[in-house]
């Protein structure tokens, strides 16, 4: 017997598990440093000085890891103290960070400038309350070519003071005036630093929540819909299900036979992934909008995020809404998974569950679970995240889990079929549609006592 047929739904879960891996390998493969490299460690840095000079901003970026990789070899050597080491890979980093921002100056290219940020945010978060954050100095090229002394502190600064006054004018995707629209929810309350900051990212949630309600609300129906076709598609798996294995033994004839369900019953299974796609792209813009606006966010507080806070619970935290806050990506996380988990699950049985600790798990709602997991993990790693767009998606999850639950309260229509069998639309009572009706109506019988569609063969005498 010819061996079934892998179902794309079924490997959904492996495919994106290879793919992770994949990843994970091209990081180490191909972004890895290079501990062979015969030159010493002041000879790469002087091809980092070179290549700062030429503002060769892509190149440097390669030299740079090698570079880390000579700092590391020579800490574990103990040719370096770890003061030594740190000091020199924080130079490393601010030549690289100071080739960007000169080469996007020099070329006008706002991209490489925001990358030149990006750089720099991640050292800002470790080294700012140090005195290395202020005395580590290098030798890099001006706006002029010439050479000139920069601290960590001064290019921050320099940087993004340069920023700001940029992203005033940037315009998102070409459309959006993305600072503008920030400016305008912080200022309707006045711009107070305690309140108005943190308030116009839930106006923000509240505007794009409301904006995709209608199509929540056709997801939410549409979830309900295929829940209570679950028993029907679940008769039908076990139908052609092989008892040894498991696995679905003529899966063209079970994709067939269900999908004649759905077309019975006007439904498109295919419908739900409609609204989280037209989500995406209101999830980068408002992204691309608060990330314009995220040195304006430095003036905000919230809570225990403030310029005063230094930790709380024993735990790092943002001295504003402009920087990462550990605590606002926890309660995004957390958040994440409660949203998931009020989503309706629709594979209707048609995948294997997921089993864990002896539970099964439908695997859309593990897979579900997963991404939210990851995403809240890589938050964690995201270097210069304003904590105002986390509060944003705090409050986006809060408002998409009120929607859930008014929509599970709502009353839900029995489902009713809308064609025959044979595919042509149910009559509506017409006298002149009689004929077609007695044609191209359901027979009773035709789903047998447990609404399966009744195949069985007639024995031939």
């Amino acid at each position: 017997m010819a061996r079934p047929q892998a179902r794309p739904q079924g490997n959904f879960l492996q495919i994106a598990l290879i793919t992770i891996l994949l990843m994970i390998s091209y990081q180490m493969l191909c972004v890895s440093n290079k501990p062979n490299d015969p030159r010493t460690r002041i000879q790469v840095q002087a091809e980092l000085e070179q290549q700062n000079a030429n503002l060769l901003d892509l190149k440097i970026v390669e030299t740079e890891r090698l570079l880390i990789a000579k700092i590391d070899e020579e800490f574990k050597a103990g040719k370096l103290t770890q003061v030594q080491a740190d000091e020199a890979r924080l130079a490393s980093v601010l030549t690289v960070a100071a080739t960007q921002f000169q080469s996007g100056v020099a070329w006008n290219h706002y991209a490489k400038i925001d990358r030149s940020y990006t750089t720099l945010a991640a050292q800002y978060e470790r080294f700012r309350r140090t005195p290395m954050w202020k005395n580590v100095d290098v030798t890099v090229r001006g706006r002029d070519g010439a050479p000139v002394a920069v601290t960590a502190e001064s290019l921050y600064t320099e940087i993004t003071t340069e920023l700001s006054a940029r992203n005033k004018k940037e315009i998102v995707w070409g459309v959006l005036p993305g600072w503008q629209l920030i400016d305008v929810l912080v200022k309707a309350t006045g711009s107070i630093p305690s309140f108005s900051y943190a308030f116009a990212a839930f106006l923000l949630a509240l505007v794009v929540r409301g904006i995709i309600w209608p199509l929540a609300h056709k997801q939410y129906q549409w979830g309900r819909q295929m829940a209570q076709l679950s028993p029907r598609i679940k008769e039908i798996q076990d139908k052609y299900k092989d008892k040894k294995t498991g696995q679905v033994k003529d899966p063209q004839a079970f994709q067939m036979e269900t999908m004649a369900i759905y077309k019975q019953y006007g439904i498109n299974p295919m419908a739900g992934c409609m609204p989280a796609l037209i989500q995406m792209p209101l999830f980068l813009a408002v992204y691309q909008c608060m990330w314009k606006y995220k040195f304006e966010f430095t003036k905000g507080s919230f809570l225990w995020v403030h310029p005063g806070a230094d930790k709380f619970l024993g735990i790092p935290v943002g001295a504003n809404l402009g920087e990462p806050d550990f605590i606002l990506i926890f309660l995004y996380g957390v958040s994440m998974v409660v949203t998931t988990l009020l989503q309706p699950v629709t594979d209707s049985g048609q995948t294997p569950p997921i089993r864990i600790a002896g539970k099964e798990i439908p695997q859309q709602r593990f897979i579900g679970l997963l991404i939210a997991v990851v995403f809240s993990v890589t938050m964690f790693f995201w270097p210069g995240l304003p904590s105002a767009f986390v509060l944003y998606w705090i409050f986006t999850n809060i408002l998409s889990t009120v929607q859930s639950l008014i929509e599970y309260r709502l009353p839900l229509a029995e489902l009713v079929p809308v064609q025959s069998v044979k595919g042509g639309a149910l009559p509506g009572g017409s006298p002149d549609d009689e004929k077609d009706k007695k044609q191209n109506d359901v027979s009773s019988d035709f789903f047998g006592s447990k609404g399966n569609p009744n195949n069985r063969k007639r024995r031939k005498k």
